[in-house]
């Protein structure tokens, strides 16, 4: 298993977030944030993941989690101008930082 963090190419990042999408729809995933202005804290936990969208007209990244609508959740990364991913036990990582340092970690839970 590899620990190498690639970036994704900004012009890549609408087949890359399909393609996530795609393979990892349904399971259940973690997203924490963390950066300059912000504690460091889990915003959604173990929640099924619905899908990740990049919108080049706005330049905005969309997450979406939760199947039912007492469990919806939707964030918007404005202004991202990195993604990363890596793979651990769990699957595929991702981090996507925002111009103002913030970033969102996208973090499938653990199967135990």
């Amino acid at each position: 298993m590899t620990t190498d963090i690639t970036e994704v190419p900004r012009e890549k990042w609408g087949h890359f977030f399909d393609e996530f999408t795609r393979k990892h729809a349904g399971k259940r995933i973690n997203v924490d944030f963390y950066g300059p202005g912000t504690s460091p804290h889990r915003e959604i936990h173990s929640l099924p993941f619905v899908g990740i969208v990049y919108e080049p007209k706005s330049s905005d990244i969309e997450i979406a989690v939760g199947t039912e609508a007492a469990d919806h959740v939707s964030h918007t990364v404005n202004d991202p101008i990195h993604v990363w991913v890596k793979e651990d036990e769990n699957g595929d990582i991702v981090e996507v930082r925002s111009d103002d340092g913030v970033t969102s970690l996208l973090r499938f839970a653990s199967a135990s």
